[in-house]
């Protein structure tokens, strides 16, 4: 039996946390993620109410607890969050983060779901801990505050729009160092971040660049002084209105990911690379005739392979009227 390798044309960036949710649970096999009000936090598959409207399972982030609504009071409006670190509470400098989501059901009392980044160990939900937030409208709008603002009522940024009732992908590219830019260059897009900002893909268009930060006299965190500022994600709900979001294959990375999400994997029908000595590989119904003349090269053999590890030598020296060889005998050779 023989094993291939894939042959990478260059190095997947490093991935630090991937939920797909298909095992059932919130937080995937990352241990140490736990999200708050779970009760309000649940996985969809193809039997819940609601089905999931993405690809397997999703995850359904839900708010209804809701200030004057069916009798809940500010004291027991309960703002829903779904939070965690994400590299083991190490702050990274560069950092894409992509998703899938929808709207949830449609409510009339709903306003929007929010997701942001912190710092690790802190979360993002307080206007004074975060970089930047973006929302995703109950309508279908999506909203950016970035910048010195970001805490400001006026410096909501209108970004796009989404489709509430078919899957969306969004993908955001972050660079917190404070003094250097970040090229980039793949499948998603290709441009350079300033220091302290980031680029915004929503279904596959560039949405703009934003600033990370806000005014430092008056946030928890300085985000504006350090190379590496990110280590924690939140969706949440800080309002009373109450909202709604469903999200699939949520990545973190390093900025170059590609994901099934961003680009389909091409089917690969045969891969031979010989590098374990066998000319047919591992597919029984692949037969060569006359493998004798069919040799496998590695760096001991003569001739030995003149391209990168092992290689496939093919050779027909049975010629009609050569070294007694007849037009009875001159089997040609055949791959």
């Amino acid at each position: 039996m023989v094993a291939f390798a894939a042959i990478p044309l260059a190095a997947q960036p490093v991935t630090y946390l991937m939920y797909d949710f298909e095992d059932g649970s919130v937080g995937g096999d990352n241990n140490s993620f736990t999200p708050e009000q779970e009760t309000e936090i649940r996985v969809l598959n193809d039997s819940t109410d609601p089905v999931s409207p993405l690809d397997g399972n999703s995850l359904y982030i839900l708010d209804s607890s809701i200030d004057g609504v069916d009798g809940v009071t500010s004291d027991t409006d309960d703002n829903v969050r779904y939070a965690g670190d994400f590299n083991g509470g190490t702050n990274v400098s560069a950092l894409q983060v992509e998703f899938d989501f929808t709207r949830g059901p449609a409510d009339a009392n709903f306003e929007r779901m929010a997701f942001s980044l912190c710092h690790a160990g802190f979360e993002p939900t307080s206007s004074s801990r975060r970089p930047f937030e973006l929302r995703l409208n109950e309508d279908g709008s999506i909203d950016m505050r970035s910048g010195a603002d970001v805490g400001s009522l006026n410096s909501d940024d209108d970004i796009g729009s989404f489709d509430v009732s078919v899957s969306n992908h969004i993908v955001m590219l972050f660079n917190s160092d404070d003094a250097a830019a970040l090229d980039y260059d793949f499948s998603v897009g290709s441009g350079t971040i300033p220091a302290n900002a980031f680029h915004v893909y929503i279904n596959d268009s560039y949405a703009g660049e934003y600033e990370i930060g806000l005014d430092p006299t008056s946030g928890d965190i300085d985000f504006n002084a350090g190379i590496a500022d990110l280590g924690s994600f939140a969706f949440y709900q800080d309002s009373n209105s109450g909202g709604s979001l469903i999200i699939d294959n949520m990545v973190f990375s390093e900025v170059g990911y590609e994901s099934t999400s961003a680009v389909d994997e091409p089917v690969s029908y045969l891969f031979y690379d010989y590098e374990n000595g066998d000319v047919g590989g591992d597919n029984n119904s692949f037969t060569p005739e006359q493998e004798t003349n069919l040799i496998v090269l590695d760096d001991t053999t003569d001739p030995t392979s003149p391209l990168e590890g092992n290689s496939l030598y093919i050779l027909d020296s049975s010629i009609d009227g050569v070294d007694g060889v007849t037009s009875d005998t001159d089997d040609n050779v055949r791959y």
